[in-house]
């Protein structure tokens, strides 16, 4: 709704103040499930599950942060693993306690199963195809994007891991036909939208865009990287089944520089 300054700016005027209404992607589970959880057992661990925990103390006490982070929790939101509530925080929901501590005749893998029907988007495409044949990853991402809403931009990591739970929670049989025996409900209920996961998500796609260089500038940068290669060392670190990383790091690295590094590798565990 547009203030009544903003309602005294001609619609024809370009102004920082006059803001058109702009298009969101639908909301969509950027982590797999079996991530999520493991986050909210840390986060299980660490708080009391009785009153809701502010963002801000689960980002200093969990030593996670940034954009990405606030679409992890946001994915946890969407499995039904974690509640939240405006305006106070998180907190690990009844589903997730479920999960962590089973009774005896219930199977984990059907509760897991619940946290795959609980994204409006996820019950969607299970309702159109369960018992029938999933399409390639490319196929569905356009299916997301002409029938769901979901930004072309998006559309390849939505399908990737929608694909994902499914293959890791045994849901796809042979002939990549989807079967899940345990729907709860044939109509997709309608859920309230929540626009500060579809924002976090959103701002996350347009900062991979901005620091995605063009062929032209990386060009240029490969040429300036041999300039100063001299300059550099190289450490070759050995990894599990044979595989090897390589980190080219200045002469005079310092101990920031150094602290600097471990934060980007501990956020690049979020994409794995």
């Amino acid at each position: 709704m547009n203030t009544e300054t903003d309602k005294n700016i001609p619609k024809n005027e370009e102004s920082s103040s006059y803001r058109s209404k702009r298009t969101r992607s639908s909301p969509y589970p950027s982590y797999i499930i079996n991530k999520c959880f493991d986050l909210v057992q840390d986060i299980d661990t660490e708080f009391t599950d009785v009153v809701y925990t502010p963002q801000e103390d689960i980002v200093n006490n969990v030593g996670k942060k940034g954009g990405a982070f606030l679409m992890f929790l946001g994915s946890c939101v969407q499995y039904n693993l974690l509640d939240l509530k405006k305006g106070e925080g998180y907190k690990p929901s009844a589903l997730f306690k479920k999960i962590s501590r089973p009774l005896p005749n219930e199977n984990v893998d059907d509760l897991y199963k619940e946290c795959l029907l609980e994204p409006n988007l996820y019950k969607s495409l299970i309702n159109e195809f369960n018992n029938k044949a999933l399409p390639s990853k490319s196929g569905l991402a356009n299916i997301l994007v002409r029938n769901y809403n979901i930004k072309s931009n998006a559309a390849d990591k939505a399908a990737t891991i929608f694909i994902k739970n499914l293959n890791e929670l045994g849901c796809i049989k042979d002939g990549n036909i989807l079967y899940l025996n345990s729907v709860k409900a044939n109509k997709v209920e309608e859920i309230e939208d929540d626009s500060t996961i579809i924002e976090e998500q959103e701002s996350i796609v347009k900062d991979s865009q901005i620091n995605t260089p063009s062929t032209s500038v990386t060009t240029q940068t490969n040429q300036l990287l041999l300039t100063e290669s001299t300059n550099h060392d190289k450490l070759t670190i050995k990894l599990t089944e044979g595989k090897h990383a390589y980190l080219s790091f200045p002469n005079d690295i310092n101990v920031k520089d150094i602290e600097i590094l471990k934060l980007q590798i501990e956020s690049l565990s979020l994409t794995i």
